[in-house]
């Protein structure tokens, strides 16, 4: 796993008993980063458009890592799950993710689950970007690609007994599985 961040390399390599450990890549140099806290199975690194480095794990939650501060989030704090596959930012800065049980976001230092929303995706979902057209696209395995408009899902945060709309592609659109 690697993600270019300020110009370094950054790598997340897990060993066999499931602990992560990141390293650094600069000028020829490879050097461990060490956060301050445990992480099992970093699944993706990514940089916020703010310049704060964001990982996500099967296990740890996801972690930010802004001005040199490390801060955990995980179901304790209001996700739906500590295993958190995807993520994206959308146009106001928000954080969403794509969990083990479901969506959430961070904004402003807290965490938001989607989990209980009706018509949100619920289980495993894997993937989560944002297109040009304000929807989220969102894989969640044995179900299809969610289609979900964002202003739709922030709607449904404030009014979770409204109806949200939705588009799912399954194989009956072509795709294989």
């Amino acid at each position: 796993l690697v993600a270019i961040i300020s110009n370094e390399l950054w790598l997340g390599q897990t060993a066999a008993d499931g602990f992560s450990t990141l390293y650094r890549y600069q000028n020829g140099n490879l050097e461990a980063i060490d956060l301050g806290i445990t992480l099992r199975h970093v699944q993706r690194i990514e940089q916020s458009r703010s310049g704060e480095v964001w990982i996500t794990t099967a296990g740890s939650g996801v972690v930010q890592v802004k001005n040199g501060q490390t801060k955990q989030f995980t179901s304790a704090d209001g996700l739906p799950s500590d295993t958190v596959y995807g993520l994206t930012e959308d146009p106001d800065g928000r954080i969403w993710l794509a969990t083990r049980e479901g969506l959430g976001f961070i904004q402003d230092q807290r965490a938001t689950s989607l989990a209980k929303l009706l018509g949100a995706p619920k289980s495993s979902c894997l993937h989560i970007k944002l297109d040009a057209q304000d929807r989220f696209w969102v894989t969640e395995s044995g179900q299809g690609i969610h289609i979900l408009p964002r202003q739709a899902l922030l709607q449904a945060v404030q009014n979770p007994a409204g109806e949200m709309p939705l588009e799912l592609l399954t194989t009956h659109h072509g795709l294989r599985s």
